[in-house]
């Protein structure tokens, strides 16, 4: 039996010379609601690689996440992998954590130098598509969504050949944006969505993002159409909250 997904999100991080901006350097400037509004569409909507990729519903995890390890990371990069998935687990209200060798798994890290990342093979994701996600050098993710809006399996490729700055970057951009952003975009920064800011933890803007996505009224699969008309509440609702 053919077991049939939906690639529903590629993202690659484009890190070469880009410069550090702490999420803090930007802890003063509260952008209005209806700016994080157009943020979350276009990030949740759109698609950077190919207009085709773009999501027309809601999509996003609704079971445990579990990350397997591939290659060979060093402990800090296991470090900074463990608490990125704490944060966005507080963030989401999903369990993500890192699992043993063997043990089951949905999201595959795999950690490889930058020659091998075009090499990398993925079930269901035509090789041609993996050259092409790897040629920036940074990282990637792909993800699977079965129904469509339910995301049930991801890979992230990060190249172990980058400083220890960029590579602990590189595993906060692609895990929060296998969750369900598979856009970039440079409307509002600093932000993990923009590919000119390096950031090592969320902004304020990506911190409503991500929760808005996981607040319980915006149901996995819900039609962009019905989606964009409940977004906004949630947003205003999450800024006047949020420090």
């Amino acid at each position: 039996m053919i077991r049939r997904v939906f690639i529903a999100a590629v993202a690659v991080a484009w890190l070469a010379f880009v410069p550090f901006v702490p999420a803090a350097a930007d802890a003063k400037q509260r952008p209005a609601a209806e700016e994080i509004v157009r943020l979350f569409e276009t990030v949740v909507f759109g698609s950077e690689l190919d207009p085709k990729l773009a999501s027309k519903a809601i999509a996003k995890w609704q079971a445990p996440i579990r990350l397997a390890i591939q290659g060979k990371p060093g402990d800090r990069h296991l470090e900074f992998l463990g608490n990125h998935a704490a944060t966005l687990s507080n963030l989401t209200g999903l369990s993500i954590e890192l699992v043993k060798p063997g043990a089951a798994a949905n999201i595959t890290v795999a950690f490889v130098s930058r020659a091998q990342m075009a090499k990398i093979q993925i079930g269901g994701v035509a090789q041609d598509l993996i050259e092409r996600l790897a040629a920036p050098g940074g990282c990637y993710f792909v993800s699977w969504q079965k129904p469509v809006g339910t995301i049930i399996g991801a890979a992230i490729v990060v190249n172990t050949d980058r400083d220890m700055a960029r590579i602990n970057h590189c595993l906060l951009e692609e895990l929060t944006q296998s969750l369900g952003f598979p856009n970039d975009t440079d409307m509002l920064r600093p932000s993990i969505f923009s590919d000119h800011d390096y950031l090592l933890e969320l902004s304020r803007p990506d911190v409503i993002l991500v929760r808005a996505l996981y607040d319980p009224r915006l149901k996995p699969g819900m039609p962009k159409v019905e989606a964009v008309k409940v977004v906004p509440a949630i947003v205003r609702e999450l800024n006047a909250r949020l420090p």
